[in-house]
């Protein structure tokens, strides 16, 4: 099936998660802690296995790919989290240990606080009023720091891996920034001052696609997002994201989604 790069546009997520989840290795840009309410998952971070037990926290950071899966009775709480959250308190982002048992939180008294942060961003995200924004960005930085202090992380990845991943992310931060334009190759490698051979290669190493397909999918899940919460037109979407021809944007479309732009609106599969 290979591995798959999930694209979460907003800039935090939190959600809890009930019952049996199947392994799909995925990475997405994004930070995510994951803690065990109830029962026992297995938890694939890189090459390493973990086995999670209630009170355990997993920490996968951007970029490294990951797969879960748990039994009926296992309740997790899952927090994503744009990592630029965390930039105008900390500009050097601290690597956390992957995994952080519930006895070593115990042992330190952080277990029921560590619990509670996580039931109140959930609370939070529930209530969704004028100060709830705040609150959980509040809570991430929280959580991020407590972890920062008492388990960090050694990184062992050489300088030269952790160099590309960022030029990575520079280019995938341009394209977020751009798709309604009309970009190229070229642009995104002047952007992050390589050439475009050396950013293509970046894209097949990371997503397993070359440019084009990274940035067609991200347009048209901007598309689908467009399609179901707005009323805009089909043609000013294709405009919006990024496509002046709107036959080209249809049959992309179609292509990404196996639906067409009308059908994706009326929830027709």
């Amino acid at each position: 099936m290979g591995i798959h790069h999930e694209i979460i546009t907003k800039n935090y997520t939190i959600r809890l998660q009930k019952g049996r989840v199947h392994p799909n290795d995925h990475w997405h840009q994004r930070t995510e802690f994951l803690l065990v309410h109830s029962g026992n998952c297995r938890v694939w971070i890189g090459k390493e296995e973990y086995r999670g037990k209630p009170g355990d926290i997993f920490v996968i950071h951007s970029g490294e790919i990951h797969a879960l899966t748990c039994e009926e009775n296992c309740f997790l709480y899952i927090c994503t989290f744009d990592p630029s959250v965390l930039y105008s308190f900390q500009p050097v982002v601290q690597f956390l240990q992957s995994y952080i048992s519930a006895e070593a939180l115990e042992q330190i008294g952080l277990l029921e606080q560590v619990r509670g942060v996580f039931a109140e961003m959930l609370q939070e995200q529930n209530q969704a009023d004028n100060w709830h924004d705040v609150l959980i960005r509040s809570d991430i930085i929280r959580l991020y720091s407590l972890f920062a202090r008492h388990f960090p992380r050694e990184v062992s990845s050489s300088k030269q891996s952790m160099t590309k991943f960022l030029h990575f992310q520079q280019a995938l931060s341009f394209i977020a920034e751009h798709y309604g334009e009309d970009i190229k190759l070229s642009d995104v490698a002047k952007t992050i001052n390589y050439n475009p051979s050396y950013v293509s290669s970046l894209f097949v190493t990371y997503c397993g696609v070359n440019f084009k397909s990274y940035l067609d999918r991200f347009r048209i899940n901007k598309a689908v997002e467009l399609l179901q919460k707005t009323s805009t037109t089909i043609a000013e979407i294709s405009a919006l994201c990024g496509y002046e021809n709107i036959r080209t944007f249809n049959n992309t479309f179609k292509r990404v989604t196996q639906m067409t732009p009308s059908q994706m609106r009326a929830g027709r599969i």
